[in-house]
Order: C-alpha cells, then structure tokens, then sequence
C-alpha cells in the first residue's frame, strides 16, 4: 500500500523531495515528454513507495513552481472547465481531498458544496463532460421540482396586479408580462408542450380574445352615446363583500392582459420549439 507525505518522518519527507528534484533536474524535466516524464513517476513511485498524486501534487507541483516552468495545458484546460461550471451555476471544490483513498480530485462539483456528486480528473475529457453532464441533471431535478411552487405563485401575483391596476401601479400590461414569465418558468423546466397545456388553449387565439375584450370595453361608450373608451360602471350587491363596483377599465385591462400573455408565450414556445 502507498504512503502518502503526511505518513514519512520529517527527515525522510525531506529527503525524498530533495533526491526527486535533483533527479528530475538532472533529467531536464521541462523538456521531457509525456511518456518520459511517466517512466520516472513509475520509477520514483516503486523506490519510495508512494502514490502517483503524491509524487504529482506533493512533490512535483513545488517543483515545478521552483523552476519556473509555465503552465501546461492540463492547467489552463482546469481553469476553462472551472469557469464554465462556475457559470453554469453549479459548485466547484478544486484540489479536494478524498475520502476513497485516492489522495485528492482535480475538481469535485455539485448543485451545493455540502453535497458534490461528482469527482472530475482533467485530465480525462470523459470525466470532466460527464460530471457537467451529471451536475446540470441535478441541477435540472430541483428546478422541476420548485417550479411547482413558482408558477401558482407567478399567476395569483399576476391576476392581483390586474385587479389592482386600475387604482395603483399594476395593470393588464404588467400582468400579462409576470403571467409570462410563469409560462416560461414552466417551459423551462418542463417542456414546450408541458406549457401549452398550462395556457390550455393556442397562446394565439389569447391575442384574438384581448382585442376583442378590448374593443368591446370601448364600444361600450359609444353604445351609450359617449365617446369611445368612456368609461362605465356597475355597482353589485354581494352577501359576504358587501358592494362591488365593475367597470369597463377592468375589461380593457383584461384583454390587454391576455395580449400580453398570448403575445410573449407565442413568442416563447417558438423559440423554444426551434431551438429543439
């Protein structure tokens, strides 16, 4: 079984280090190639008894720092991969030690740090690809499962701006826009017929009914022979709330919401469904 640095006397640490960079500065280390530079890993490793990380990542890391010699590809390939993951929204520990016996993982990602789910060797493309791969499931499950809570949420705030509207900031406009974004959240997670089956009707025929609501809320004015959009109310007794006041305001807001919704989710499924 190999040993690691933190198992060898202070003594013998030191002197295995300093015979390993004397040897790998004797042998030109920097110009070596791969399989050269593998030969005498093999080689220290079965004179030392230690592992390929330890030599790696213990000894030879110092070393090459001490000489000055540039990062490889391997390194800057590391940073690359970092970024992206980082941008993806997803948790990266680099350089983690491990709990396996392997001494340490280029990188270890996940959704959240306390619970990484993948270990990911740079130096294997396969690794790195699948580990995105995997992360981003992860990532994907849980937003599925919170979008059951955000989209009912999205759509009472949506029909609480268009009540509102008329006598405070909100509106049919706003509203159809935060209705939208409920859909797309949907979309998101789920699919572009998972949010056709929310909207239950083509987000089309939604544009037909908001002018339609819209005009009629302007008709009404001129019905009673008053200009066009004039508006009119009508006041409803109700048991529990007592009056209620509907005007002609709240029907044009209406189908300004409906446009606006039937507009943007358009929009959106055929993006959606193009892309795929």
């Amino acid at each position: 079984m190999t040993r690691t640095l933190a198992e060898l006397l202070e003594e013998e640490r030191d002197r295995i280090i300093s015979v390993v960079h004397r040897e790998a500065e004797a042998s030109g280390w920097s110009q070596l190639s791969n399989s050269r530079k593998s030969a005498l890993y093999q080689a220290w490793e079965s004179q030392y008894d230690l592992s390929h990380a330890t030599l790696k990542d213990g000894i030879m890391k110092g070393f090459d720092a001490a000489q000055g010699i540039p990062k490889k590809a391997e390194a800057e390939i590391q940073e690359e991969v970092v970024r992206i993951i980082g941008l993806a929204g997803i948790n990266v520990i680099e350089q983690a030690q491990m709990w396996t016996g392997k001494e340490r993982a280029d990188l270890l990602i996940g959704f959240s740090t306390k619970f990484p789910t993948h270990v990911i060797e740079v130096e294997r493309a396969d690794s790195w690809s699948e580990g995105l791969r995997q992360a981003l499931w992860y990532q994907a499950a849980i937003f599925k499962a919170e979008r059951r809570h955000v989209l009912p949420l999205l759509l009472l705030f949506a029909l609480f701006l268009l009540l509102r509207g008329h006598n405070a900031p909100g509106g049919g406009f706003i509203a159809g826009l935060v209705a939208s974004a409920a859909i797309a959240v949907h979309l998101f997670a789920m699919s572009e017929a998972g949010a056709r089956r929310v909207l239950r009707v083509d987000p089309r025929d939604l544009i037909a009914w908001g002018l339609i609501l819209a005009l009629a809320a302007g008709i009404i004015g001129l019905v009673s022979g008053q200009p066009f959009l004039t508006a009119h109310w009508l006041t409803v007794s109700l048991p529990v709330f007592g009056e209620l006041k509907l005007g002609s305001p709240l029907l044009f807001d209406l189908g300004v919401f409906l446009v606006v919704l039937g507009t943007a989710s358009t929009i959106i499924i055929n993006l959606a469904e193009q892309d795929t």
